[in-house]
């Protein structure tokens, strides 16, 4: 079967507007609103929307919600440059018809030059704006005017700054070993030859190794949402990125950064609620 992702369209993707033939046969989930504050301008020589990952700035942009297999998303892909120009982030976004809350991708100008923040903000990208857009097909080439909005010097994002900035106070895995029975679900984030060379024996424990290079199939792991879980990795930023984009999907996650076989070495771990 077929993998399936939501994605987060806000600009030129939406019905009606210059690029929507690669979203009118999708799966529509429903409009929604960004469940935090972000930029929306628009820039470039082309006059393009972009979604800049500055949270608390701008306003809760409404777009629309679909889902597609990887076919599907390799297309998307391929209109938005990604990875090489817009990056695929997680976002929080309200369904606007019931106010569930659910995890999408959007596509996000991470390396951005920060004279875009001096732009207008927009809570939604309208057919005025669209008006002016220059459609691929119609630019003189095709990515001279990234150099007009990208910046460089700067890496790529795994996660929207601040998103995730709740990380509540550190403790040793000492401290974490005696409450491992109250997790439902330990999450193993090491490599498969890590995992093979010996991993806890606990019937919570899950070995999921690519989810910090895949925010967005954190929406995939529908029976672990709202519950208690442990994440831990062999030296401590694949257990940190994981537990950034779990954070505001799971109840509780204990983050242990450090590496360790049975909580037997000692450790740091950031305990978020």
């Amino acid at each position: 079967m077929s993998q399936i992702f939501r994605v987060f369209v806000y600009g030129t993707l939406k019905r009606g507007y210059p690029n929507s033939h690669l979203t009118k046969d999708l799966k529509s989930i429903g409009d929604g609103q960004l469940a935090y504050k972000l930029p929306l301008v628009i820039g470039s020589s082309c006059h393009i929307p972009y979604l800049l990952p500055k949270v608390g700035t701008g306003y809760q942009v409404r777009g629309e919600i679909y889902e597609v297999n990887q076919e599907e998303l390799n297309l998307l892909d391929k209109l938005e440059g990604y990875p090489d120009y817009y990056n695929r982030l997680s976002v929080d976004v309200n369904l606007l018809e019931s106010s569930e809350k659910v995890q999408c991708m959007a596509y996000i100008l991470d390396r951005f030059q920060d004279d875009l923040l001096e732009k207008e903000f927009l809570p939604f990208y309208t057919t005025e704006h669209a008006s002016s857009y220059i459609l691929p097909a119609k630019r003189v080439n095709p990515i001279n005017h990234r150099a007009d909005v990208m910046d460089y010097s700067k890496q790529p994002l795994t996660i929207i700054p601040s998103v995730a900035i709740a990380m509540p106070k550190v403790l040793s895995a000492e401290e974490a070993k005696p409450l491992l029975s109250t997790f439902d679900v330990i999450i193993d984030t090491r490599t498969q030859k890590e995992w093979d060379a010996g991993h806890l024996e606990l019937p919570s424990v899950r070995h999921i190794d690519s989810l910090h290079q895949h925010p967005e199939k954190v929406a995939e792991l529908e029976d672990i949402k709202d519950k208690k879980c442990l994440v831990h990795c062999g030296s401590g930023k694949r257990a940190t990125a994981v537990g950034e984009l779990l954070t505001n999907f799971t109840d509780l996650t204990v983050v242990c950064p450090g590496g360790f076989s049975a909580l037997g070495v000692t450790t740091q771990c950031s305990l978020k609620k």
